[in-house]
């Protein structure tokens, strides 16, 4: 109930949202990751500050609001700027754009089959939660780096089953994927 107060939706297709992440990738620590914001037990400053671990709830980056798992992610005016950075990089391959919101950035798109586009969104979400707990700063070549180190992984998985379908996943943006 608390997704469908944020989101503001009460019919969310669950099963969907939950079966997304073992489509989009076959990383087990993404997966878990985003298990880990689905049931809302990845902490932000607000959680650690309840807990006792932090002194303050604020948003490490902008320090004008408490850091909930919404703004950690999208909220944030540093975190947005950087969507859309790296929604530019990607077009016109891929148009992001109309999927930056809090729904699609926090659960996955669920409602079409993106599977590019949900890893795109999956690794961004990882780096600038990897890039917090460091206390490093978050900027877009960091983030491309990061997308072309995962992407690199699945492409060249020795999952053969899969590796095609990894392989095509990538392929429109594949000339991004180089240096």
């Amino acid at each position: 109930m608390k997704w469908e107060n944020i989101t503001g939706k009460i019919n969310i297709n669950w099963k969907h949202v939950f079966t997304l992440t073992n489509k989009t990738t076959l990383d087990a620590t993404l997966r878990t990751f985003q298990y880990k914001i689905l049931h809302r037990v990845l902490p932000g400053n607000k959680l650690l500050f309840i807990y006792n671990i932090k002194n303050e709830p604020w948003c490490d980056h902008c320090n004008n609001v408490e850091e909930t798992l919404e703004h950690l992610f999208h909220l944030c005016p540093i975190k947005l700027e950087l969507w859309y950075r790296m929604a530019e990089w990607l077009s016109p391959e891929i148009d992001l754009y109309p999927y930056i919101n809090t729904e699609n950035i926090i659960l996955g798109i669920y409602k079409e089959k993106k599977d590019l586009e949900n890893s795109i969104i999956l690794l961004t979400k990882r780096y600038i939660y990897t890039q917090k707990c460091n206390n490093e700063p978050i900027n877009i070549i960091g983030l491309q780096n990061y997308i072309r180190y995962h992407a690199h992984l699945e492409i060249n998985s020795i999952c053969p089953r899969r590796n095609i379908r990894n392989r095509q996943k990538w392929d429109c943006i594949i000339l991004k994927l180089h240096y």
